[in-house]
């Protein structure tokens, strides 16, 4: 019988993409000692006409927010963006500027416009956490049991660069991931088939969050 397969892309027009790809392809690996049923297969977006309906989940990574905007309205993704974000059966996933694209609303000041997706209801804010050589490391807490189980720990360790901050979680719908531990500031949501993260995931090393997203479209799938 012919295994199902599972196809997830990276945006890459800017930012953190190959290091996305290279953590999926790490959690590939760790999922196949599994009994995870789908076949998966992860590339790189470069064209609108690559988000498809073969397609089943997208992240947009992290990267310069007004840089991604130009690129994404040069090359005609918003609309595509936007339709896809609103199909129940897709995931997308956001980190650092993917995370802000993907607010509803967006508080502070940044240079260069930004013009966001939307999908999940937060507000965002820019450069909560200052310029680039304020960026820092820090453990998380994970708050949601599949998270916990998956890393076999409450703690997992984030690496925040120039990152964005959320405000406010603005739906009950919309359910918190991650915290930071002194101060409960949330740094990971999730509502239904979308979700975000204000850190880095890709350059820990650990591609935890990355199996987490492949169970999530599996999840789908089933």
């Amino acid at each position: 019988m012919t295994q199902q397969r599972i196809h997830i892309g990276v945006l890459a027009v800017q930012g953190n993409f190959a290091e996305h790809k290279a953590s999926f392809q790490q959690a590939i690996v760790k999922l196949k000692t599994t009994d995870f049923p789908y076949k998966v297969e992860i590339s790189e977006i470069r064209r609108t006409e690559e988000i498809d309906d073969a397609l089943d989940g997208l992240v947009i990574p992290g990267g310069e927010t007004p840089t991604m905007t130009v690129a994404l309205r040069r090359n005609g993704f918003f609309e595509k963006l936007k339709a896809w974000t609103q199909r129940k059966d897709k995931y997308t996933w956001g980190t650092c500027a993917g995370l802000i694209l993907l607010s509803n609303k967006l508080d502070g000041d940044g240079k260069g416009e930004v013009i966001p997706i939307g999908g999940l209801d937060i507000t965002c804010r820019r450069n909560a956490k200052g310029r680039q050589f304020e960026s820092f490391e820090e453990s998380i807490r994970l708050t949601d049991h599949e998270l916990c189980a998956l890393n076999r720990s409450e703690n997992f360790h984030g690496i925040f660069i120039r990152a964005p901050g959320i405000k406010s979680v603005d739906d009950v719908g919309t359910d918190v991931l991650c915290v930071l531990p002194g101060n409960g500031e949330v740094v990971g949501v999730r509502k239904g088939n979308l979700m975000g993260c204000t850190f880095h995931p890709e350059l820990t090393g650990d591609s935890m969050w990355h199996e987490y997203f492949i169970k999530m479209v599996g999840s789908r799938k089933s």
